[in-house]
């Protein structure tokens, strides 16, 4: 079998578990692929070096050390070759993971086939204006529409196919999938959503008004935004997984649909989705 390797160096203690999974891979007879640039960071480590487009396509496997935004960012450089991921958590957080950096024992069995592979949903956003080219976006958490200055409300007007929903006034509106239900979404009080269901969900931030309540829509519906001008002025940024990618003028539009593109995650039969509600969130019943 053979693993690709794709550590955060920038989180502590994920150079030391890079190391060590590598050994693991080397003595359960696997291979471990590491990106060409961190070459020099792991001098005689067993392992092949090379560039990372080309290991995608050549492992069984990816592997990702660090939290929930290097597991995030392992995933979307898997689109091209759809291979399944495996997180390892070396953050503080670390919900997108399967494993701790505690239970690298648990490799081997992993190794040896025992686990699942469930296909999360991605969220698709196009971004169009009539003095713009379009421009498209995946999102494996979420899509964010916000105000770049704070204590600013952002006048959002949304559509479902065509058909008008609602209109906001707020700091903001979260397009999230089930996965990233449990990320921004819940910091803005929206659902909690099963990662293997396809969905779209629509939560606002901080609206100024008595409706603050998600609206879940089904993955092949068309949702529409369109920054409205309010006495103030109507430009708005967009984020896809937490990074900026581009600015909504008032006749532009941001596009949301989902359910057409999917990355397979690793799951271990005896880490159920609620279980990890449980221990990362602390619910207390």
């Amino acid at each position: 079998m053979t693993i690709f390797i794709v550590p955060n160096l920038l989180k502590e203690h994920a150079a030391d578990c890079t190391c060590q999974v590598a050994n693991i891979l080397r003595d359960c007879g696997c291979t471990a692929l590491l990106p060409q640039e961190l070459e020099p960071e792991f001098p005689g480590v067993s392992a092949i070096f090379g560039p990372s487009a080309e290991l995608m396509h050549q492992c069984d496997m990816v592997l990702a050390i660090g939290g929930d935004g290097s597991i995030i960012h392992a995933a979307m450089l898997t689109l091209p070759a759809s291979k399944p991921v495996l997180g390892i958590n070396v953050g503080r957080f670390g919900f997108l993971a399967q494993l701790e950096s505690s239970e690298l024992h648990r490799l081997p069995e992993i190794l040896s086939g025992s686990y699942q592979v469930e296909q999360r949903m991605l969220l698709k956003a196009e971004v169009t204006g009539p003095n713009r080219p379009a421009e498209q976006y995946y999102a494996l958490n979420d899509v964010v529409i916000s105000r770049p200055t704070l204590a600013k409300i952002v006048d959002i007007d949304i559509s479902c196919n065509g058909k008008t929903v609602i209109s906001y006034r707020a700091d903001g509106v979260i397009f999230s999938t089930p996965t990233g239900s449990t990320a921004y979404a819940l910091s803005a009080g929206g659902a909690i959503i099963d990662p293997v269901l396809d969905s779209i969900s629509m939560t606002p931030i901080c609206p100024h008004s008595l409706f603050d309540r998600s609206i879940l829509f089904a993955p092949d519906k068309r949702i529409t935004a369109q920054s409205r001008q309010v006495n103030n002025e109507a430009e708005i940024h967009v984020a896809v997984d937490g990074e900026n990618v581009a600015v909504l003028k008032t006749e532009d539009r941001l596009v949301i649909t989902g359910g057409d593109v999917y990355v397979p995650f690793v799951s271990l039969p005896d880490k159920d989705f609620y279980e990890i509600l449980n221990q990362k969130l602390m619910f207390r019943g």
